[in-house]
């Protein structure tokens, strides 16, 4: 008889070889592509892939602060986005380190080029973070899909609504697929009381908030956020506003904000890193983009048991994130009063609220964990 170790007939497969991985962004500014990248790393360093990041114009300190978690940062110093010797830089950058998987971030016309001629070998793929119908950026995205369409190996839509967009566009059918943004539910969490998190913020502790977080941009309709602020003050004058963020839009929102004499009521903040705080020293998440492919806002939101009150979106996959989540109220047509009057009523309703959040978190676990967002990623990676 053998002295060999019996399997008892069992085949011990293999584990899949690391992966090396190049994710491609147009700069580090705090949104959702940046901190889909900040979940991304602890992942790919729990299966042993190495994760690299390229930024085509300027990183940020969270980008940056990514070499935590092993990741290299490379900066292309891209000055526009036909900014020729930048672009030869990540071509040259793709030929000589020859990556299993290059991931784009950006719809960049120049930056397609490079790394479909650059990345010989690799698993090309794009992703689609925003809605293309957003007016100021339609034309630009239709092209690049017109253009490219047919030529990355795969085509990544963050809900079923996006997909069908890019498919309209030009991205092949047969190569777009659906992979939702997730939500980490143990940095996300309920661990934090308000009180705590209001005193971080500078808030009374006592008293009650409504809040938004976003790029103050216009497809985020925050006069729409200013308009119900107002009406809600003149019910509930004792509850504080909060609005975290920067953008194009900042400046005259502040000044809009003053004009109404919704000052000091308002809290602007800036942008904030520490956004499970954020969300927990909001009583209420007021939500009113008018286009929103998919808000990682949302998912933060409930998994720290924060409910939402929100307007539905014109566009975008948001609107069946806002129509289904038990944590979410939702005003189909947008009218400010609506929305006021929701609001008040969990402000007014403590008991409520909790049994809003609890539902929302408990959803968000069992619908957009981040350990199934990952596996989805990888079999994408892998697939031949």
């Amino acid at each position: 008889m053998s002295g060999r170790p019996q399997t008892a007939g069992i085949a011990l497969a293999a584990a899949p070889p690391p992966l090396r991985i190049l994710h491609v962004i147009w700069w580090g500014e705090v949104g959702g592509i940046a901190l889909n990248l900040v979940d991304l790393a602890l992942q790919c360093r729990a299966r042993n892939h190495v994760m690299e990041v390229c930024v085509l114009t300027r990183s940020s300190p969270l980008i940056d602060g990514l070499a935590d978690q092993d990741v290299r940062v490379r900066e292309m110093h891209a000055r526009s986005g036909l900014d020729l010797l930048a672009f030869g830089r990540l071509y040259r950058l793709l030929r000589r380190e020859r990556y299993d998987v290059v991931q784009d971030h950006t719809g960049n016309l120049l930056a397609a080029m490079a790394i479909l001629f650059g990345a010989h070998g690799a698993r090309t793929v794009h992703q689609e973070h925003g809605a293309i119908n957003i007016p100021r950026l339609e034309g630009r995205k239709r092209l690049f899909y017109k253009l490219f369409g047919a030529r990355y190996d795969q085509f990544i839509a963050v809900s079923p609504k996006a997909a069908e967009e890019m498919i309209r566009a030009g991205a092949a059918r047969d190569r777009t697929e659906t992979i939702a943004t997730p939500v980490d539910p143990i940095r996300f969490s309920p661990q934090q009381s308000r009180q705590e998190a209001k005193r971080t913020l500078g808030l009374p502790e006592t008293a009650l908030t409504v809040g938004t977080a976003c790029r103050f941009a216009p497809e985020k309709d925050l006069d729409l956020f200013l308009q119900v602020a107002r009406l809600i003050g003149s019910q509930r004058p004792e509850t504080r506003f909060v609005m975290v963020g920067d953008g194009e839009e900042a400046e005259r929102l502040h000044r809009v904000a003053g004009d109404q004499g919704l000052l000091p009521a308002i809290v602007f903040t800036g942008m904030r890193r520490d956004m499970p705080t954020v969300w927990r020293a909001f009583d209420v998440y007021l939500f009113t983009s008018r286009v929103e492919a998919f808000p990682r806002t949302l998912l933060e939101s409930l998994a720290c048991e924060t409910p939402i009150v929100a307007a539905v979106p014109i566009s975008g996959g948001a609107i069946d994130i806002v129509r289904d989540s038990p944590g979410i109220v939702s005003v189909s047509d947008r009218d400010p009063a609506r929305l006021a009057a929701e609001s008040v009523r969990l402000l007014d309703a403590p008991v409520v609220r909790d049994e809003a959040g609890r539902l929302g978190r408990q959803w968000v676990m069992e619908h957009y964990h981040v350990t199934k967002w990952l596996e989805a990623l990888d079999d994408l990676y892998r697939r031949r």
